[in-house]
């Protein structure tokens, strides 16, 4: 329900998620974080996606 959603995402929330993102993309560099979010974005357009699915369009670009 509507509650339940609201108590469990709050701005800490979005806040952890944030940073998460900006460490990845120093991990990886900014070219190849980019590169991967579009691939990421392109295969999810219209479906769900789990945080596997963004693991695994990162993965490639670890490497390099």
């Amino acid at each position: 329900d509507t509650f339940t959603a609201e108590s469990i995402f709050d701005g800490i929330t979005y806040a952890k998620g944030a940073g998460t993102m900006k460490q990845l993309m120093y991990l990886i560099g900014e070219d190849s974080f980019s590169k991967a979010l579009a691939q990421y974005f392109k295969q999810h357009e219209f479906s769900n996606a789990v945080l596997n699915d963004l693991l695994h369009s990162m993965e490639p670009f670890f490497n390099k």
